[in-house]
């Protein structure tokens, strides 16, 4: 934009302001990502209390999309600079991160780090379950992923002894 700015449109706009603004917008994105970043960080300490605050900040983008056939939608995330739909893809990809982790936890051996994700995979399905889908299935998938390695793992046990 600034480029386009400097070149060919700055004798129809001021492109001084506008170049303010966009780099001002950028700013503050970045510092909501890294502020969504940051929320986005669990552990097994602090996961269940963030995803009752994700619950509230959901329930409450929720019901300000249903307002006025929509109005009070556009106005809200216009005037908050969030959205209903960035915040369940964040979720989502907290789900698919969780899922992929416990899989690597699995091929590693670390059970800690699977039960973990699994743990944080129930609490997703359990406080966000009805803005995403998935988080359960993934759970369930990990859990047999797990009982399958541990069947292997007898099996290879017994045929040893």
């Amino acid at each position: 934009l600034n480029k386009l700015l400097s070149q060919c449109l700055k004798e129809h706009i001021n492109f001084s302001a506008l170049s303010f603004n966009s780099e001002h917008q950028l700013t503050e994105w970045r510092e909501e990502r890294e502020k969504i970043d940051r929320e986005l960080e669990f552990d097994g300490s602090n996961a269940e209390e963030k995803l009752k605050q994700w619950k509230i900040v959901m329930d409450k983008l929720q019901s300000a999309s249903s307002r006025w056939f929509g109005l009070g939608k556009r106005y809200h995330e216009w005037s908050s600079g969030t959205t209903f739909r960035r915040k369940i893809n964040e979720v989502e990809r907290i789900i698919s991160d969780r899922f992929f982790k416990g899989n690597t936890a699995l091929d590693d051996g670390d059970h800690y780090l699977l039960n973990e994700n699994i743990k944080i995979l129930d609490l997703v399905e359990h406080f966000l379950g009805k803005y995403v889908k998935g988080a359960g299935r993934k759970s369930t998938k990990l859990k047999q992923n797990g009982l399958n390695t541990f069947l292997k793992l007898c099996e290879d046990s017994q045929h040893i002894l």
